[in-house]
């Protein structure tokens, strides 16, 4: 590749990229959100580590299908399906959750990642979420249930 070759890349390189980022991603990077942050957990919260024997991986379907993970948590059952990104994609988290006792209430779940909320969902009772992100090394689902009780589950980095 000559010089001439590198320089003309260059120049239609620099024609696709933004002067300024699209209006939308403007407005919803910079707009206040409409719901309160989510609270971190208290200092006395159940914490639930996924062990290895917690988790149920459709390994003859191939490396990339994800795992499976039920958990008993303080207050509620929880199901997860984990999903690694298949090629450019992003992770994706998807469960169900049941109160226990059931009740009319909803639960905050909270995707983290060290500091970071990365997504919340307001759930009820049999209801389902899914999150899709970036996860690298280690992550944790939060569920604030409507009694001020925080339930915390880490997940291991697969």
């Amino acid at each position: 590749m000559s010089a001439g070759d590198l320089e003309h890349l260059l120049q239609r390189a620099f024609r696709i990229i933004w002067k300024s980022p699209p209006s939308k991603l403007s407005r919803g990077a910079t707009a206040k959100p409409s719901e309160e942050p989510v609270v971190s957990p208290p200092a006395g919260s159940p914490v639930n580590t996924v062990e290895p024997d917690d988790i149920r991986s459709a390994a003859a379907l191939g490396e990339t299908t994800g795992a499976m993970i039920t958990r008993s948590l303080p207050g509620l059952d929880v199901t997860l399906m984990v999903s690694p990104p298949k090629g450019d994609e992003l992770w994706t988290v998807q469960g169900r959750i049941w109160l226990n006792p059931k009740t009319q209430t909803t639960v905050q779940v909270a995707l983290v990642q060290d500091t970071n909320v990365l997504g919340v969902r307001s759930i009820a009772d049999g209801g389902r979420f899914k999150f899709q992100d970036i996860l690298v090394g280690e992550w944790k689902l939060e569920f604030h249930l409507s009694d001020d009780r925080v339930v915390v589950l880490r997940v291991p980095s697969f």
